[in-house]
């Protein structure tokens, strides 16, 4: 999940995506399965049951809800954003500092920072439009190569938190709204 993909075709599943979530009674659990092709996602499917939300993605052919085509937010300040970040694993403290460090950041220039759990749900909604920014260290790839591809389709920016390219295995991730890439690099690039 935290590893280098080998070239070639691999499928990324994962059968309840927001286990907890789903144990707890919450809606923001569901099925995910992507194509990464040499390390690139090329076809996405995320099925949420609670909601009956069907979100598809097709390299180079957008990104739709249950058929209604998703567009990323136009957002160019990001005092007007709603920025969100992931949860790492457990036993990561150093990572864990890191993440408090990063909200603290974003607080400061964000108009409103969330954490949420698990990663897919926060980068539907940048898909969507209804939030701005995801950055997460440590990310596993179920959890955001299904959003990465929504988000890319539907007009957004993915790279590393300092703004190089992603690749599965990186041990950070940033996905924005294409106009609030550079201020988002920018605020986490005092976290060390």
């Amino acid at each position: 999940e935290t590893t280098p993909v080998p070239p070639g075709e691999w499928w990324v599943v994962d059968a309840v995506e927001g286990g907890v979530n789903y144990v707890h009674g919450m809606p923001e659990w569901s099925v995910t399965v992507t194509l990464l092709r040499d390390g690139d996602p090329v076809l996405t499917v995320v099925r949420q049951p609670a909601g009956d939300r069907t979100y598809t993605a097709v390299r180079g052919q957008g990104a739709c809800l249950n058929g209604r085509r998703l567009r990323a937010s136009a957002k160019t300040s990001l005092d007007a954003a709603i920025a969100v970040t992931g949860q790492a694993e457990a036993g990561q403290e150093g990572t864990f500092r890191r993440i408090g460090d990063s909200v603290a950041a974003m607080l400061g220039r964000a108009l409103l920072v969330r954490t949420f759990v698990p990663s897919t749900f926060p980068l539907l909604l940048v898909a969507a439009g209804q939030h701005d920014v995801f950055w997460q260290y440590e990310p596993v790839l179920p959890g955001v190569a299904p959003g990465l591809m929504l988000v890319t389709e539907a007009g957004g920016t993915a790279s590393r938190i300092d703004g190089s390219p992603w690749q599965p295995g990186c041990p950070d991730i940033l996905i924005t709204a294409p106009g609030l890439h550079q201020a988002a690099v920018d605020t986490l690039a005092t976290v060390r």
